[in-house]
């Protein structure tokens, strides 16, 4: 049984008890969370007092004492937390599990994996994601594994082992036996260098015949420390759970001060289409599994985000384009290199019209706008944009009394005549 003890001290009005000739305390009462019905005699004394019955949280006790001449004193509340019982995690109640990152059809998973139900899937690499639930109510956190589906089943007496093996390390295949009348092998990903591979398998026959090779791209990509990076590929990729991925737009903002902005916008679906150029935001460190995927997805028009998938050099101005490249958190414009400097494969550039731009404040670089209208940077400062009358001419100073020009206000170029 839970207890609350509490030092009850009587109001000046009430004599101390004891003291000779004066009037003694005769009855103590409280009551919970301003409701008189809960009203419970306390004792002649300081005692143990049942909270048992309280849902965890905060609640109020109020007391009261009388004197032996009759006289109540003025009541006093004090404020108290009861916590939720602590509950020992000793068995897991709940198995979760969701197939390529398709965490909103995530289903019931029972003790053993062989019951998760592939038949609906195509012949390929996969991801299953799984997390369980203890007694206590918390969520481990979920783990993945990739796994190929081949194209039998050993109900059909056909195949008895796949082989497979990444990039043209054939010398180290691995032979695995498939899951038992699933067609489900188990896919290790652990140690492989960051960038693109290609995954090759085939199965064999209880003959020793081993059937041609087929293969699936799949990425590994580690999180830049600043949480932001740049990414392409020439295939499209299912973008697994935990990391996002955004395109930016032609529309540029000035904040106050002539800070210059670049808005960026989600994907609509969680795949990177090929030969498409994101910005992909985690936290830094982490590694993420990228895989091929044959789900469409739409192009984005206005995306000013130039992918690169091989090493590519890159000129600072493209004509009437000047191209930026994303360095701690924010793009800066891409300096005069040597000739043969190349921007490495699977990254990103940002091209914007160089008449659009006020280049004084483009040089302290473009800093991502998001939905949300938070910014990131060095600094992460919380610049907000202009929403008011303050112009700016072409280098970003402001000016108080606009005559004719062109002058920037609320992110947009204006002519005043």
């Amino acid at each position: 049984m839970r207890h609350i003890r509490f030092l009850l001290m009587t109001m000046a009005v009430v004599a101390v008890n004891g003291a000779a000739g004066q009037p003694s305390l005769t009855e103590r009462v409280g009551w919970f969370d301003n409701d008189v019905s809960t009203l419970t005699d306390i004792g002649p004394s300081v005692a143990g007092i049942d909270v048992s019955g309280l849902a965890a949280g905060m609640h109020s006790l109020t007391m009261q004492v009388k004197d032996s001449q009759g006289k109540w004193s003025v009541p006093v509340t004090k404020f108290f937390v009861v916590k939720p019982a602590k509950v020992d995690a000793t068995d897991i109640v709940t198995r979760k599990y969701w197939i390529d990152n398709d965490v909103d059809n995530r289903t019931d998973l029972q003790p053993s994996v062989a019951s998760v139900d592939i038949s609906a899937l195509p012949v390929g690499l996969h991801s299953l994601t799984m997390h369980v639930q203890d007694n206590a109510g918390t969520w481990s956190l979920p783990a993945t594994k990739f796994f190929i589906k081949t194209a039998y089943s050993q109900n059909d007496n056909d195949i008895e082992r796949c082989m497979y093996w990444f990039d043209d390390d054939v010398q180290n295949a691995r032979v695995v036996e498939p899951a038992e009348a699933s067609g489900i092998v188990d896919v290790e990903v652990t140690g492989l260098d960051a960038g693109k591979h290609i995954l090759y398998w085939r199965v064999g026959d209880f003959k020793g015949v081993w059937s041609e090779h087929v293969y699936s791209g799949l990425f590994n990509y580690v999180v830049p420390s600043s949480g932001l990076g740049t990414f392409s590929a020439d295939m499209s990729l299912a973008l697994p759970e935990g990391l996002d991925a955004y395109y930016t737009s032609s529309e540029l903002n000035y904040a106050n001060g002539g800070r210059l902005f670049v808005k960026v916008r989600p994907l609509d679906a969680k795949v990177i289409p090929a030969q498409t150029g994101v910005v992909l935001n985690g936290t830094g460190g982490d590694t993420f599994i990228l895989v091929q995927t044959d789900e469409q997805a739409d192009l984005y028009e206005d995306n000013t985000l130039v992918p690169v998938v091989e090493p590519t050099h890159v000129e600072p101005v493209e004509g009437d384009f000047t191209n930026f490249m994303l360095k701690s958190g924010k793009f800066i414009r891409i300096a005069e290199a040597n000739p043969t400097s190349t921007m490495p494969a699977n990254r990103a550039y940002l091209q914007l019209p160089t008449d659009a731009l006020n280049m004084e404040a483009a040089a302290n670089g473009i800093y991502i706008l998001w939905d949300s209208s938070q910014t990131t940077g060095i600094g992460d400062d919380p610049f907000q944009l202009s929403s008011d009358n303050v112009y700016y001419d072409l280098q970003g100073r402001r000016v108080v009394s606009p005559k004719h020009g062109v002058y920037i206000t609320r992110g947009k170029k204006v002519v005043v005549k």
